[in-house]
């Protein structure tokens, strides 16, 4: 007999034994159905059996299950206390370990929230789009149109008026768009995506708000434009960053036409950025004389470290029309872009 054929043996029990966990891993995930078609007195089970509502399509589920949404637009059922004791709703909570995947693509599906009113968005009847829980994933949505509290003193209730997901979780191939925060990540607060853009979202502080489109999230193959963040001019000491992203670590994305009204960083303020396109962003003030240091610089990158990135055609009303503040840049392409104080495309801190 070989010397090997015990061990061959044992590598063959290993791989059945394997195979059996896996297949009972299987067995115990769910799959749910929901539909803007359904009805929540239905089974869930098929596409025929939809659920109506979101939430109650993930009440229902168990860790490890899947969700598939038709296509349509998602804007009943809510939940609240997401994240911990939030004062403002949000339209779908996944709150566990659950998947949730549109069958057709974020441009026919939407996930909608909703403003606390026509002019003071953010406020105690605003409502968040999505949370995500460790664990959740979220695939194929568009996100729209979703606010956060208006309440100073808590970042978490005032942050991802669109999303708002912990570490751990994971968004993939979803549209972030026209969605509003007080303080950080008008668009989005956290967790991790992929193929995802962010466009038209906005961060209201009027003072200390970061983010317009995503703040304190990892970011793949990601597009961020046309995000915004307003400061107010009151604030001596204090500005609004960040137009497109704040606090983030970005690999290969792209972000465009973002804007800072009173602040820095009109692209990127304080983030990590490899291989990505920083291009036409802004930073401008409502008093071009003002000397604070806390505003004006930047137009498309303030402070953080940039590697094999693109600046270019970003503009500034005083300083650093590409990067202002950055700590470490490597093999980057620094051109044409526009400070009227000087150092049009490098200010370095």
């Amino acid at each position: 007999m070989s010397r090997f054929s015990g061990w061959g043996t044992l590598v063959r029990w290993t791989i059945a034994a394997g195979m059996i966990l896996l297949g009972a891993r299987m067995a115990s995930a769910a799959v749910w159905y929901v539909s803007p078609w359904g009805s929540d007195l239905a089974s869930g089970q098929a596409l025929n059996e939809a659920f109506r509502t979101l939430q109650y399509a993930v009440d229902r589920s168990g860790a490890g299950d899947v969700i598939y949404a038709d296509q349509g637009t998602y804007n009943l059922g809510y939940a609240t206390g997401y994240p911990e004791t939030s004062p403002v709703a949000v339209r779908g909570a996944l709150n566990k370990a659950v998947e949730l995947e549109s069958l057709f693509g974020a441009e026919t599906t939407i996930i909608e929230g909703a403003p606390n009113a026509e002019v003071n968005k953010c406020g105690p009847n605003a409502m968040r789009g999505v949370y995500l829980g460790s664990g959740a994933r979220l695939r194929g949505f568009t996100v729209r149109n979703g606010h956060t509290s208006d309440t100073p003193g808590d970042m978490r209730f005032d942050s991802g008026g669109g999303i708002y997901a912990m570490d751990g979780s994971y968004i993939y191939d979803c549209v972030i768009e026209e969605c509003s925060a007080l303080f950080a990540g008008g668009g989005a607060y956290g967790g991790e995506y992929n193929r995802c853009r962010f466009v038209r979202n906005s961060n209201i502080q009027g003072g200390m708000g970061v983010g317009g489109g995503v703040s304190s999230a990892r970011l793949y193959h990601c597009q961020i434009v046309s995000n915004d963040v307003v400061g107010a001019s009151l604030f001596s000491n204090f500005g609004a960053h960040g137009g497109g992203a704040s606090y983030s670590t970005l690999y290969n994305c792209y972000v465009e036409g973002n804007r800072v009204l009173n602040g820095l960083g009109g692209g990127l303020y304080q983030c990590t950025a490899y291989n990505g396109v920083i291009l036409n962003n802004d930073v401008d003030m409502l008093n071009p004389d003002d000397v604070s240091p806390y505003r004006g610089y930047g137009g498309g990158v303030y402070g953080g470290q940039m590697f094999n990135c693109t600046i270019a055609l970003n503009t500034t009303t005083k300083e650093g029309g590409g990067v202002a503040g950055v700590t470490n840049g490597v093999n980057c392409v620094i051109v044409d872009n526009l400070a009227p104080w000087g150092n049009n495309n490098c200010l370095q801190s």
